[in-house]
């Protein structure tokens, strides 16, 4: 379930955020025409949320799938790896949310208060950042989960060996975040790792 959700919700997310990540590079002139629809700011909060949840759900997923990995009779280090690296990539995706939702969120807020909700120029800094700690940060201990699952997952036998083998090239393809498009690479793993696990038995008794 928590990998199903984490797929579903960083989808999602990232949809609704898209055009933000996309422009990260542009002048503060664009951002301002941006923020200056009321389209695209609820667009951005609704995606913030939803990313921010992928983040949690990401976390939930890390812890679940370590007790997946972990098995009494071998080395279960990498099992705990996998979970930390899975942790600190949801808390960043969460930090990345708040960041790119700030302008769009803070200048709702403002004006639903009878303030004139005006964000200032440079209003760029905010989605900036939340573009780095998504698409460049976060990718790395995201990676870290996918290749540290991978070995242990196929030392575990919990998982077909294919789609174990098959994180290695989707790790590598996701630490290219800065692209945006790479990002697909973690939804796609975590979607593997949630419908393939079933734990094979490592040897069978003999006789008496």
């Amino acid at each position: 379930m928590s990998g199903t959700l984490f797929v579903v919700l960083f989808v999602a997310g990232g949809l609704l955020l898209g055009d933000l990540l996309g422009s990260s590079g542009d002048s503060d002139a664009t951002f301002d025409a941006y923020f200056a629809e009321p389209g695209n700011r609820a667009r951005d909060i609704a995606g913030g949320y939803l990313m921010a949840a992928a983040g949690g759900a990401l976390i939930w997923f890390a812890t679940q799938f370590r007790a997946v990995l972990r098995r009494d009779d071998i080395d279960n280090t990498l099992a705990d790896v996998a979970c930390g690296a899975g942790a600190l990539a949801g808390v960043l995706i969460i930090v990345a949310a708040a960041a790119l939702m700030t302008v769009s969120f803070s200048t709702a807020f403002g004006r639903g208060f009878g303030d004139t909700g005006q964000f200032e120029t440079g209003a760029a800094g905010p989605p900036q950042l939340g573009y780095v700690l998504l698409c460049v940060l976060a990718v790395i201990p995201a990676a870290g989960m996918i290749l540290a699952s991978s070995v242990a997952a196929l030392r575990a036998r919990v998982m077909p060996a294919w789609a174990c083998y098959a994180g290695f090239p989707l790790a590598a393809f996701l630490l290219l975040g800065m692209f945006v498009i790479p990002l697909v690479a973690l939804p796609v793993w975590v979607t593997a790792a949630t419908v393939t696990p079933g734990r094979v038995p490592l040897r069978t008794s003999g006789p008496g």
